[in-house]
């Protein structure tokens, strides 16, 4: 205790520092992409372009260019209105049309967070203080589970919908964790070191399955216009109600009606995020593939003379 208040809490802020060869990388090699670009854009610095433009077409007579200016300001003043609303992205993706997908990213992924702090935050203090044979080692074990049945299958999980497809794998990912996930936590509560580390490991394993593919998943479910808005506007409310009660629940549920009662949590969230994969199936996709398609040939055009010059 002693160490960790000393210098031990440094050491989760010097981990962060890992990510730097990655976004050194994507900054050296990677390319960006902006399907918007111009779409968001100063609407009136525009129409007093075209303005200007019809006063030089109009001659230099006092009455033209009084009338010119004239019809300038009030185009102006309409384009004010028009551009507040199309140049926000948030309110763009408050629109009605807009409302299914957002109710998809806010269900689905509640069961990545959800499952993700029952099994990796909280079930180090279930296994220590919460069980009646505390298991020795615990923080050991759920790291060793967490790095070798969630870090790296999660990447793996990523790759395999790529080929087969995200709705397969996450669906296959969701209903395994709501059969499964209860047993593998019967088993842990039975205070046995080897067993706790397979049990927890396995269950790692399949929630990565649903994991995996969710924020690619995520992102497809918007046109490019509203992506990244629309995205992390659900995600991140459903994450926080998710993560931010699940372990308060999952403690009261062991205090009120023993250590196994919390495995009910993951076939309610389960059924949840299976309910948002449901209802993206609603999604109106009409004008997605238009915008795709125009994003794609950008991509193509600027890499073309990449790959000439290679």
């Amino acid at each position: 205790d002693d160490q960790l208040v000393q210098w031990g809490w440094r050491v989760a802020f010097f981990t962060g520092t890992a990510i730097v060869p990655a976004v050194a990388f994507l900054q050296i090699y990677g390319g960006e992409s902006n399907p918007n670009e111009g779409r968001f854009g100063d609407t009136a610095g525009e129409v007093e372009e075209e303005g200007g433009r019809r006063r030089q077409e109009a001659g230099g007579g006092e009455d033209q260019q009084g009338h010119g200016e004239e019809e300038e300001e009030a185009m102006l003043s309409s384009s004010r209105l028009s551009t507040s609303i199309q140049n926000n992205p948030l309110a763009q993706s408050l629109k009605r049309d807009n409302w299914i997908a957002l109710l998809t990213s806010f269900l689905t992924p509640m069961l990545g967070g959800a499952g993700f702090y029952l099994t990796f935050v909280w079930m180090a203090v279930y296994m220590t203080t919460l069980i009646s044979n505390p298991i020795s080692n615990a923080f050991w074990i759920n790291l060793l589970a967490s790095i070798c049945g969630f870090k790296v299958t999660t990447i793996a999980a990523g790759y395999l919908s790529d080929r087969i497809g995200r709705n397969l794998v996450m669906s296959v990912g969701a209903v395994s964790v709501a059969i499964f996930a209860p047993i593998f936590l019967w088993i842990i509560s039975w205070g046995k070191p080897v067993d706790a580390f397979f049990a927890q490991w396995a269950l790692g394993v399949l929630l990565s399955l649903f994991t995996g593919p969710l924020f690619a998943w995520m992102t497809e479910q918007f046109p490019p216009k509203v992506r990244l808005t629309s995205a992390a506007l659900g995600y991140n409310l459903g994450i926080c109600l998710s993560s931010g009660f699940t372990p308060a629940i999952a403690t009261a549920l062991v205090r009120d009606f023993g250590p196994v009662a919390p495995g009910a949590i993951y076939p309610f969230f389960a059924i949840l995020a299976l309910i948002g994969m449901y209802l993206s199936t609603k999604i109106d996709r009409r004008g997605d593939k238009e915008q795709t398609i125009a994003a794609l040939d950008e991509d193509d055009s600027k890499a073309q003379p990449l790959l000439e010059i290679s």
